[in-house]
């Protein structure tokens, strides 16, 4: 699914991985698309010797994975298959994760992102016409990342 100069860039992107991340997909194999899915994971975590993933089969029309970190969940979850910005989107939630990414907030940001009472449970809608979306799902990333309880 993902080509060789892409994947090229990705294993260039994650060579200094420093943590183990799995992607936990759930699909639900009577969709046509649970396949697609599947293909772009393992393509995906064919850059890196830190990345791999589980599949579960739910049966019920779920097509979706979420981000672990040395097995555990860091709040970060994907439905469908991440392309364009979605996609950049996962590389910055992997490298983020790692402390390697891009806008990673500073002490005193992390500090009131803590501070927020949780649990909180959002959902966020994208379009790909949108030229804000990207912005505010990194965002978001990034606070599932600092608050334990938020996701």
């Amino acid at each position: 699914m993902l080509d060789s100069t892409i994947l090229k860039q990705v294993s260039d992107v994650f060579a200094n991985l420093e943590n183990n991340y799995t992607l936990d997909v759930r699909t639900d194999a009577s969709r046509t698309e649970a396949a697609e899915l599947k293909e772009f994971v393992n393509d995906f975590v064919s850059t890196s010797t830190h990345l791999s993933a589980n599949f579960t089969d739910t049966n019920d029309a779920q097509l979706s994975f979420s981000l672990l970190k040395e097995g555990q969940p860091v709040g970060i979850s994907f439905r469908g298959i991440p392309n364009g910005h979605e996609f950049t989107s996962l590389l910055l939630a992997v490298l983020n994760a790692d402390g390697k990414g891009k806008n990673l907030p500073d002490e005193m940001l992390v500090r009131r992102i803590q501070a927020l009472r949780g649990p909180i449970r959002l959902t966020t809608y994208v379009s790909l016409t949108c030229t804000n979306c990207p912005d505010v799902v990194q965002s978001l990333n990034l606070i599932a990342l600092n608050h334990p309880d938020f996701t």
